[in-house]
């Protein structure tokens, strides 16, 4: 004959981890944009260092350049950031989330045509818009890609890109890092070849095609769901008692 004094206590059990998990990984599931003057959001960063004019800062500028040789045999840089999407605050993402998916979407310049695109790998040092250079900053020769300046490894590689608004998948690497606490340099975007991209930048004076950045994130359960599931644990423990 079963033995229901066991076989009840592990009935429990698993119902109360099915709970936990439906409570901390479906309900909970949520999904924000990040855009500058879309709702409100105005914490982009984004720039880019050229290898020839290495004192000139280009954070102003409504587009961002990345070739890996150009007409002047220059390399050019992107730089590219998302700040305060992580907090506490309206429309952040809470500190401890679980990234479940990301998305980028950037808007080719409709007058410089396809390029080589990029690779997006996290910058691992700090950066402002406003006065960074090749030669003043990631130790003055822009960014190298080996685990100083900016991680080896990256979020995304978009290959060669069209003419026009494209949307990436990306890598949750960086921002589930962000999300655990590390800081949130952002990007940088060394190009993939000679054939130099350009894309609309966060100054551009069409919102919809500055970059836009959608993540999809479950926050960590809160103390309201785990003190419910420990109560439902109780309650089913006392009926089985009884």
């Amino acid at each position: 004959m079963t033995n229901f004094r066991i076989v009840l206590p592990a009935t429990i059990a698993m119902i109360v981890v099915f709970a936990m998990h439906v409570a901390s990984h479906t309900a909970l599931a949520d999904t924000i944009t990040f855009q500058d003057g879309v709702e409100s959001y105005t914490g982009t960063a984004d720039a880019y260092l050229s290898e020839t004019n290495s004192d000139s800062t280009y954070g102003s500028e409504v587009t961002v350049t990345i070739d890996a040789n150009d007409n002047y045999n220059n390399r050019l840089e992107g730089l590219l950031r998302f700040d305060n999407i992580f907090g506490s605050g309206a429309r952040q993402i809470p500190l401890g989330s679980t990234i479940t998916s990301a998305t980028l979407t950037l808007t080719t310049d409709g007058g410089a045509g396809p390029g080589d695109g990029a690779r997006f790998h996290r910058l691992l040092q700090s950066w402002n818009e406003g006065s960074v250079t090749w030669n003043n900053s990631f130790g003055g020769n822009g960014v190298d890609t080996n685990g100083t300046d900016a991680l080896s490894s990256y979020d995304l590689d978009t290959g060669y890109v069209e003419e026009g608004e494209r949307t990436f998948t990306m890598a949750t690497t960086s921002l589930q890092a962000w999300s655990d606490g590390a800081t949130n340099h952002g990007w940088a975007m060394p190009s993939l070849g000679g054939n130099g991209w350009i894309i609309d930048s966060s100054e551009d004076g069409t919102a919809s095609c500055r970059p836009k950045l959608t993540v999809t994130y479950v926050p960590e359960p809160s103390a309201f769901v785990l003190l419910a599931v420990g109560g439902l644990a109780l309650l089913l423990v006392r009926r089985w008692r009884k």
